[in-house]
Formats: C-alpha cells, structure tokens, sequence
C-alpha cells in the first residue's frame, strides 16, 4: 500500500488535463492531492457534493486550503480512481449536487477570525507592555459594555410596561365584574367563583382582541370592527356569549334575561357616547 504514495494519475477531459498525486493510500481509504487547480470554496462544495453521490464513494471530503481530498470507498479501488478520473471542474450541471454552500464559508471566516484573534493576542503579549494592553482591552471593551447597558434599558423599558399593562388589565377586570354583577345582581349580591373566572376569561378575550387590532393598524391594515365575518369579531363574540351563559348558568338566572339586561346595558352606554361631547366623530 504504501508503494502507492506519490504517484500520479491524469483525468483528461475536453482537452483538460489535471493531474492529482495520490498522498497516501490504506484500505479503503485514498488521500489525493489535486494540483494545477485553484481550489476555491465553491469548486471543494462541488467536488465534494459529487463525490458523495457516486455509487462507488462512501465518503469524500475535500480541503479547500490544501487542495487535498480524502476519500473513503466500500469497493474496488479502480472503481474509486474511476470516480476521480470522470470528473472535471466547472461544469454547471453539477452545481445542483450543492445543496448548501454556506457552512464551507462560515467555517473558513471562523477559522481566520481565530486565527487572527490568536497572532493579534500572541503580538500584544511579547511586544506590548502591560499599560498599553490594558488601554487596548478597554478600549475595544467599550462597545460589548454600550451593547450591555442598552439591553439592560430596554429590558427595564420592557418591565415597566408590562407592569402598566398589568395595572391596566387588573382595572378592567375590577370594572367589568362590577358591572356584571351589578347587571346579574341589582340587590348587591357578590358573584360567585365560577362567574368571576368566566368574567376573568372574557377579559382575557378582549385583551387579545385590543392587541391584534393595535398589530394590525401599525402595520397598515384597517379592521371593520363591526364586520360580522371578522375572524377576531367572531372569536370575541363568541367568548362573550359562552360568558353570559356560563354566568347565567353559576348564578340560576334565565339565559334570555340576562342577555336582555346586557342589551339594555349595551344600549345606555351607546347613547351615552353618542351625545357625549368628548367623542370625536368622523366627517
């Protein structure tokens, strides 16, 4: 096997010829170094991806930096020469065996980022005394330590109006079970536990609805609140009625009624905005 070590093949196509060395060879194992070629990213993804769907190639990957490929094959060791002799660079049917060309990239821009992080790191610690190493560490400290205090503001941004936003739902909460049990209870009396976390779902139903309507007009579509096939209209008729039915079901009033004194409420306070002089109408 190892009398195979620097020998030299040909593939000749089109009138192209490239030569190829093979480094070294072990059972079922080829290391071949491809010369007179200028191995770029995209011709290692391609020569790799084709190497890798050939029947006699187990696997095959390439070193684009070195220009080496390693080959493993579960065959006959003319049939893996075969594979490499068949081939020839920049032929765009072949481009479609790529199915991702990215990760090579990536690879070799982390590779030298590390490696000039190290050289720079190396560099600083045998020619620069420790002053200026300290200068230069908080000077380029300084951006990651902006970029942590903005995080922090806006997490802070970001909890204080949760916290309204909290006070503004507990409020609405408080108003609608009043309401509701003034309109189920005119004599006072306090709902039960059940009512209470049916108003609660309702009003985590109209929260929802507040939101995807805000959503929806900051990104410039207009909803017909009043529409009846509105997806979000529905959903929030719907938990009303399931609301007004289950309370009327916890407290032992008549379904009909209930939704009747709802009506009548709903209707006061329509009037009510409509000759309120704080309402701002449309032309």
């Amino acid at each position: 096997m190892g009398a195979a070590c620097g020998r030299l093949f040909f593939m000749v196509r089109k009138g192209t010829s490239m030569k190829c060395t093979i480094l070294h060879e072990g059972r079922g194992r080829m290391r071949v170094h491809v010369c007179n070629v200028r191995m770029t990213l995209h011709r290692a993804d391609v020569l790799e991806a084709y190497l890798n769907h050939h029947d006699a190639i187990e696997k095959a990957t390439v070193y684009e930096r070195t220009g080496d490929v390693v080959l493993y094959y579960n065959g006959k060791r003319a049939d893996a020469v075969r594979a490499l002799s068949t081939y020839k660079f920049d032929r765009p049917e072949l481009d479609a065996l790529v199915t991702s060309a990215d990760s090579r990239k990536l690879n070799q821009e982390y590779q030298e980022k590390m490696y000039g992080l190290v050289v720079g790191h190396c560099f600083r610690k045998l020619f620069l005394p420790a002053p200026i190493r300290a200068a230069y560490t908080i000077w380029r400290s300084i951006a990651f330590v902006w970029k942590g205090i903005r995080c922090l503001l806006q997490r802070i941004v970001i909890t204080m109006r949760a916290g309204a936003a909290e006070q503004v739902v507990q409020g609405i909460h408080t108003i609608i079970i009043d309401r509701v049990r003034e309109i189920v209870h005119p004599d006072g009396e306090e709902l039960k536990a059940d009512s209470s976390f049916a108003v609660g779902f309702l009003v985590s139903g109209i929260m929802g609805f507040v939101m995807a309507v805000g959503f929806a007009r900051e990104g410039g579509e207009e909803i017909d609140l009043e529409q009846p096939g509105d997806s979000a209209c529905a959903y929030l008729r719907a938990v009303a009625m399931q609301t007004v039915e289950t309370v009327a079901q916890v407290e032992g009033v008549d379904t009909s009624e209930l939704l009747e004194r709802v009506s009548k409420e709903a209707d006061a306070y329509r009037a009510s905005r409509a000759t309120s002089p704080d309402v701002v109408k449309d032309a």
